[in-house]
């Protein structure tokens, strides 16, 4: 899209690549029990799927995890692709179970959160409810799957 990036190669932070491992499917099997959500299967929108819902969808394989630093003046790592639900002391065992990870000091627990959605067939093109007027909807309730869409959905409200 760009024909330069802004961050001279010099300035830009690594991201690093590895991936789950066997034990880190076994801590989560043994900690299903207590993430309802997960293992419900439900008609709403899209999502960007949790570790739990990837191990139980494809069992048996190694799931991708980026380590990619918070800033560029930060010591902070997010594992992105592990999103995860399951207690805190379940997620800090799973997290040293990822090879690179064996060490690892968790900041802060990962967290689920689970909504209904409106069908937006019931939407005006005003994002009016047609069920209850003078009810507006927009974002995530709509069953877009990201703050991008929802953003344009007010946008196409307001602008």
């Amino acid at each position: 899209m760009n024909d330069n990036v802004w961050i001279k190669p010099e300035d830009q932070v690594p991201c690093h690549l590895t991936y789950t491992t066997p034990a880190v499917e076994q801590i989560i099997q043994e900690n299903l029990h207590l993430n309802s959500h997960v293992k419900e299967t439900s008609m709403g929108p899209r999502y960007c799927p949790s570790i739990e819902s990837k191990i139980l969808r494809f069992p048996g394989r190694r799931h991708q995890v980026w380590l990619e630093p918070e800033g560029a003046d930060s010591e902070v790592i997010y594992p992105q692709g592990l999103s995860v639900t399951m207690p805190a002391e379940a997620q800090e065992r799973l997290l040293r179970e990822i090879p690179g990870l064996e060490n690892v000091h968790m900041l802060r627990p990962g967290y689920g959160v689970q909504y209904d959605f409106m069908d937006p067939r019931q939407l005006r093109s005003s994002l009016e409810s047609f069920l209850v007027q003078g009810l507006f909807l927009a974002g995530q309730i709509n069953g877009t799957t990201g703050y991008e869409e929802a953003a344009a959905q007010v946008k196409q409200l307001f602008f």
